[in-house]
C-alpha cells in the first residue's frame, strides 16, 4: 500500500522526462503488489502537470509508454508553441532571409495594429 500512497503523492515538478525516470524507479521498487497496466497509466497521469493530463484526457492508450511518449510530445509542442516568433524560428534554425523578411513584416504589422 505504501508504494500506491507514495505514486498518489507524486508530481511532475519538471520535464516529462524527469518525472518518468522518478516515476520508474518508484514502479522498480519490490513489494508484494507490484503495480501494473492500468493502474500504472492511472498514477502516472495523475501526478502530470495539469495542462499536459488534460491534453492526454481524450487518448486512450492502453500501454505506458506510448502515454510517456504522448506526454513528452505534448510537451515538446507546448513549449514550443510558447515561444516568441524569433525564438521559434532560431529553434528551428530558420534564419534564411525570406524567414527575417517575413518575422520583419510581422513585427510592423503588429506595431501598427497596436497604435
Amino acid at each position: 500500500m505504501v508504494l500506491r500512497e507514495t505514486l498518489l503523492a507524486l508530481r511532475q515538478t519538471g520535464t516529462v522526462a524527469a518525472y518518468h525516470e522518478q516515476f520508474k524507479k518508484l514502479l522498480a521498487t519490490p513489494v508484494p503488489s507490484p503495480v501494473t497496466g492500468a493502474d500504472a497509466i492511472f498514477y502516472f497521469r495523475r501526478g502530470l502537470q495539469e495542462h499536459i493530463r488534460l491534453a492526454l484526457l481524450a487518448a486512450d492508450d492502453t500501454d505506458l509508454d506510448a502515454v510517456v511518449q504522448r506526454a513528452k510530445d505534448y510537451e515538446m509542442a507546448y513549449s514550443f508553441n510558447s515561444m516568441s516568433s524569433a525564438a521559434a524560428a532560431a529553434a528551428l534554425g530558420s534564419t534564411t532571409s525570406a524567414n527575417r523578411k517575413n518575422l520583419r513584416r510581422r513585427r510592423r504589422r503588429n506595431l501598427l495594429a497596436s497604435r
